[in-house]
This record gives C-alpha cells, structure tokens and sequence, in this order.
C-alpha cells in the first residue's frame, strides 16, 4: 500500500514499525510528512496535546501469529514496511522498530531510539540521544550532543563531539565499541570484561590496556564510560580541522 499523509507541527513524535526500514529526516519545514508502503500491516495515528504517534503495527494479535505465520510464509507476503518521515529539525523524537533497520539524520533535540534486531545509524544529529537495541549494530557519525547508548548485542561505531554538561554511557553486553571523538573535553573510564583496550590519539600514538582504563581528554570537563563484557573497546581522538578533511 502506497501512502502519503501530512500532519501539523507537533514538538513531540513518536513513531513504531514493527518489520521494515525507517528514516527520518529533519528538514526546514514547520509540518510532518509520513510517505512510503507497507504490506499486511495496519497504520494508525494520534495526537495528544503537543505530541503526534504514528504506527505501522502487525494485523494479528500475539494468539493468532502462529496462523498469520505460516499464511505469510506460504504467499511470501511478509508484513513489512519502508517509511520516509520528514519532521522539522527542531523537534524530540521516540522511535521503535522491533525488526529491520532505523535511520535519523539532520534532527536537533532530544532522540530516544529502540531497534529490536537489524540496524541502527544516527547522522548529522544535534541534542540528547538515547538508544536501546537488542541485537542490532549501531552507527552513529557527526553527531553533537550527549549520549547512553546500550546494546545487548553487536557493534558500536560512535563519531562526534560528545556534550560537557551531562555523563555519557555507551555499553554492549556482547559486541565490539569503538568511539572517534572529536575535541574531547572529557574524562573516561573503559572497562572491557574479557577484550583489550586501544587509546589512540591524533598523532596516530596508540596505548593498549587489558580490561580497563581511565585518563583525561582535554580539560576533562565531561564524563563518558565505555563497557563491553565481551569484545574490545578502541578510543581514537581527532581535531575539527583532521574531521573536516
């Protein structure tokens, strides 16, 4: 099903998928567009005071998945959906697909992002981000702002320029992080269960460590704590000039 549907100017907008890809995107625009097709999927939406919700939700109920599953199977009509939302770039989102991949870019404000299994990436994005991801790899790049960022399972790649005013956490229980951080002003404490610890700076320097580190970027007027229980951790620090090129 092809669909295109327009809503007001909401401060909040929260949005689930249940199968499929979702990109949002911030634009200069003061509305809300909704575009793209779904199948075997039944698509709902609500405001509540400044908030807007979206959904793109199975047909069946939990008891009758079972059925819905071999039906599917049989006439490889899978429930799933590929949806473009573009929302001012000023604006808090909350996100949830349960399975496929989720996409951000050129949003400013807060973001909290859940991916149950897929993938997961955040570009060109301003504010506080929040993400939960069950068995998804995660991307984030040129970003500006704060973050906790937790998966259970699978990679982490971070980019950006982490924010001074509030602690920042990224972990994965199983799965390999590596953190590039542009003009970090921060302290940090790394702590890999049964990986190795790399800190490399601008001038390609690097220093090795076994399951845990700490030391100071900059004036260390931030925070940021990096956990792994099984996988490695890599710091790397740029400057804007070496990120611009």
């Amino acid at each position: 099903m092809e669909q295109l549907e327009k809503f007001p100017f909401n401060k909040e907008i929260h949005i689930k998928l249940d199968s499929g890809k979702l990109h949002i995107q911030g634009e200069n625009r003061q509305d809300i567009e909704a575009s793209g097709n779904f199948r075997n999927m039944v698509f709902k939406s609500s405001q509540e005071d400044e908030k807007l919700i979206l959904s793109y939700s199975y047909k069946v109920n939990w008891f009758q998945w079972i059925y819905a599953w071999i039906g599917y199977s049989l006439k490889k009509g899978w429930p799933t959906g590929n949806i473009l939302l573009k929302v001012p770039q000023k604006c808090d989102l909350k996100a949830n697909v349960y399975s496929g991949s989720l996409s951000v870019e050129g949003t400013n404000g807060s973001a909290s992002l859940q991916v149950g299994s897929g993938k997961a990436i955040v570009s060109q994005c301003v504010g506080k981000l929040k993400m939960l991801l069950s068995g998804a790899e995660c991307i984030v790049k040129d970003f500006c702002g704060s973050v906790s960022i937790y998966s259970y399972t699978g990679d982490i790649d971070f980019l950006g320029v982490l924010s001074t005013d509030s602690p920042n956490k990224i972990e994965s229980l199983t799965g390999t992080i590596k953190a590039t951080l542009t003009n970090p002003d921060l302290k940090f404490n790394a702590a890999a269960s049964t990986g190795q610890i790399t800190l490399e700076s601008e001038d390609g320097t690097k220093q090795d460590a076994r399951t845990r580190a700490y030391g100071t970027l900059g004036n260390g007027t931030g925070f940021l704590q990096l956990v792994t229980k099984i996988g490695n951790i890599a710091i790397k620090t740029i400057s804007t000039k070496k990120h611009q090129l």
